[in-house]
């Protein structure tokens, strides 16, 4: 992965939620799949939830607010508007000793503390701090019942009022001064107007971290796009080692092609690509070539899968004759190529989604794959049940099956992916989605997952999940999914 991109967000809560939401649910995933595109990971701190009632009364939500944008330095988004936020009555002793500043600053804000520590204490350790000041004539467009959500009321309010401004103030002073990179965006009048702002305002990082590549050689560009691919299953992947065992028993070997095979969303594609990886780190000198159908728009062609796999073993690994340019006989040619090359180096092909081919009268779907293979060319191929894994079946290769997670697996594989959102869950809930029936499957609980990701408030959190396990499968779950959509 060419980076990763993790943003810590800071802002108070109740007179921010609309203008987080959007960030979250409107400009975030358009971010991510810029940085995909780039090989860069994206990843959004959003701690609205996620830090459980017994951390926080164990004194463990300052500790885990500093422990996120440690983890997200550079990166940081600080919202301010009309309200300074809430006080803690005490910061814990432990916190206080690792960070003796904070002894000065009882009686400030978590949102002050936050942007000291994670910015105007150290500006030259932030140096992709963003601030955004939202327009206080914004609080006069809402609801006259919510009015209060907006401003600081009651008798203290004057001077709240007062340490956000000079809190608000010292950030433009170091902007001014040079410290901060990135002057803040003043006054912008609403949640639409932050979204174009934040958009503008990290594609421009992204395209520094990694800027927009001229067109290039086609085949490096295909390549890029399946391991990009690959990457972003990899991310959410909880290691099967037993799996992995068996897939490393067969490269070693030197027997049949070897079929991977699962219901949908088991885990096929994920499994591979970290196991691709794996192989990689460990094997520098050799060759391991992934075609996942599915990974760029034709990739799904047996033709298209035929040509790029000659092209890549060809320049990858050699073989005397040209890549023949006609299908049809390129794929009478494609098992006598593959032994050629395999004369002069082992190599690993993977093709994941044999299945998902597209159907082509002139180019059956899976019977251009040799029947026999040598042995110095290791082959794996993926495909859920149904007539093309029967058809591999017939061939009587060796038939690796993706078995449901475990309670144990699914469990780790919820806190892993939470941990990576800066976020935990309350014990009960954990194992309510442990125990449900579909969490076996790898791709519902990342959906699950990701759904409650996006819940704005602790309080709507067991509603959602309530709801979620209600969607009792992977169809289900995309219908579930594709309803509230189109409601939004």
């Amino acid at each position: 992965m060419a980076g990763h991109i993790c943003v810590f967000i800071s802002s108070t809560f109740r007179d921010m939620q609309d203008d987080r939401e959007v960030l979250i649910k409107r400009v975030f995933p358009q971010l991510r799949k810029r940085c995909e595109t780039r090989g860069i990971a994206w990843t959004e701190i959003d701690l609205r939830w996620g830090v459980t009632s017994e951390q926080q009364a164990e004194g463990k939500l300052l500790p885990y607010c500093f422990q996120e944008i440690e983890r997200s330095r550079p990166y940081f988004i600080g919202l301010l508007a009309g309200r300074y936020g809430w006080v803690p009555a005490a910061v814990p002793e432990d916190l206080e000793r690792l960070h003796p500043w904070l002894v000065e600053h009882r009686g400030c804000s978590v949102t002050e503390l936050e942007i000291l520590h994670g910015v105007l204490n150290d500006p030259g350790a932030c140096n992709r701090a963003l601030f955004y000041f939202r327009d206080p004539a914004y609080a006069a467009s809402v609801p006259a019942g919510r009015r209060d959500e907006f401003l600081e009321t009651g008798p203290d309010a004057a001077a709240r009022r007062a340490r956000l401004e000079y809190l608000k103030n010292r950030i433009r002073r170091c902007a001014r001064d040079g410290a901060l990179a990135f002057a803040p965006r003043e006054d912008y009048p609403d949640p639409g107007a932050l979204a174009e702002l934040v958009l503008a305002d990290f594609g421009r990082i992204i395209d520094e971290l990694c800027p927009p590549g001229q067109a290039g050689d086609p085949l490096d560009e295909e390549i890029a796009r399946h391991e990009r691919f690959a990457r972003s299953h990899v991310r959410r992947y909880v290691s099967r080692a037993s799996l992995e065992t068996l897939l490393d028993r067969h490269v070693e070997d030197d027997g049949s092609p070897l079929v991977v095979s699962g219901d949908r969303g088991c885990g096929k594609t994920t499994l591979l690509a970290a196991w691709a990886d794996r192989w990689r780190q460990r094997h520098p000198g050799e060759v391991v070539i992934q075609h996942v159908v599915g990974a760029s728009p034709t990739s799904g062609s047996p033709a298209t899968v035929i040509h790029r796999v000659l092209e890549q073993v060809h320049r990858d690994v050699g073989f005397e004759s040209q890549v023949p340019a006609a299908p049809e006989i390129a794929v009478r040619w494609f098992e006598y190529l593959l032994h050629q090359a395999a004369d002069k180096r082992r190599f690993v092909l993977v093709i994941d989604g044999a299945d998902q081919l597209d159907a082509d009268p002139a180019l059956p779907r899976i019977e251009w794959l040799p029947v026999h293979l040598h042995p110095a060319c290791r082959l794996i191929v993926s495909a859920s049940p149904g007539p093309i894994l029967d058809v591999l079946r017939q061939r009587a290769w060796p038939v690796i099956e993706i078995e449901p997670l475990i309670e144990e697996e699914r469990g780790r594989l919820v806190t892993e992916f939470l941990a990576a959102c800066g976020k935990t869950l309350a014990s009960g809930s954990m194992a309510r989605i442990a125990a449900a029936p579909a969490a076996g499957n790898p791709r519902y609980l990342t959906w699950l997952l990701d759904e409650l990701r996006y819940v704005d408030s602790a309080d709507r959190l067991p509603g959602r999940l309530d709801a979620c396990l209600r969607a009792e499968g992977i169809d289900a779950a995309a219908s579930w999914r594709a309803g509230r959509s189109s409601c939004s």
